[in-house]
């Protein structure tokens, strides 16, 4: 059974409703991408990105649209070959823009790697820096310790050498407890005197410092044996008296 002009009248329009369908996405796809190449030039990514979209939207309608109208068409008894020689002219009127498209595509994908990488370096440097703070923190740590444990070792060696133990040159203590000795000697009374000192003792310190004689070795020899806690308390202010005596010395 043939087709009347009725229903061959029908068909003719609705293929050429989806055509003109086609037509017009096609217009508004070249609407569209008609600042590409100056947005793409002028770096502007925000529009680029949204224009991106908004063009991949309208080529996926499209070729949904195409597909439609392929398949009526060959409903409707167009040979295959009429359909794929149809379909080709279509795709050649929008692929210069399907092209544009693409290339927006790539520089939006670019620019966001771009931030990526930045991103991450930022993130990478970031990191570093708080390790090298922490390294430093540390760093300052061992030496306020190290500093800590050197002044800990010069007062026990100084109280040790003022109580009359003996120093067994341990933590390395030797060298201090030598160049000690060899600048401050002891006096007949145990006090401490400086070597390079060029004024006498009682004119420097005329009130805590008096002159050697028999009864005050005498009277020394009598006075009783002074508790531990006394006798360190005897040992700091020996040494505050020699560094005194060191200064005076070397004004």
């Amino acid at each position: 059974m043939g087709v009347d002009s009725g229903e061959e009248t029908h068909v003719n329009e609705d293929e050429k409703k989806f055509e003109d369908e086609i037509n017009k996405e096609i217009s508004k796809l070249k609407y569209f991408l008609e600042e590409a190449d100056e947005l793409i030039e002028n770096r502007v990514y925000a529009e680029m990105d949204i224009l991106d979209k908004r063009a991949g939207k309208i080529i996926n309608k499209l070729t949904d649209i195409i597909a439609q109208t392929e398949e009526l068409k060959l409903d409707n008894g167009t040979t295959p070959r009429a359909v794929r020689q149809w379909k080709k002219d279509v795709r050649t009127k929008y692929l210069s823009l399907v092209e544009d498209k693409e290339k927006l595509t790539r520089e939006v994908k670019r620019r966001q790697d771009d931030l990526e990488r930045e991103s991450e370096q930022r993130q990478t440097e970031l990191e570093e820096k708080r390790q090298q703070q922490h390294e430093r923190r540390m760093a300052e740590l061992r030496e306020r310790q190290e500093e800590h444990e050197q002044e800990q070792d010069s007062q026990q060696l100084y109280s040790l050498d003022v109580l009359g133990v003996e120093d067994r040159g341990e933590n390395d203590q030797l060298d201090v407890h030598r160049e000690f000795k060899e600048n401050i000697v002891h006096d007949i009374n145990g006090r401490y005197e400086g070597n390079r000192l060029e004024r006498p003792l009682q004119a420097i310190c005329p009130l805590e410092i008096k002159s050697v004689t028999a009864e005050t070795v005498e009277k020394k020899k009598e006075e009783p044996i002074k508790p531990v806690p006394e006798r360190r308390k005897a040992a700091v202010d020996a040494q505050a008296k020699i560094q005194q005596l060191a200064k005076d010395d070397a004004i």
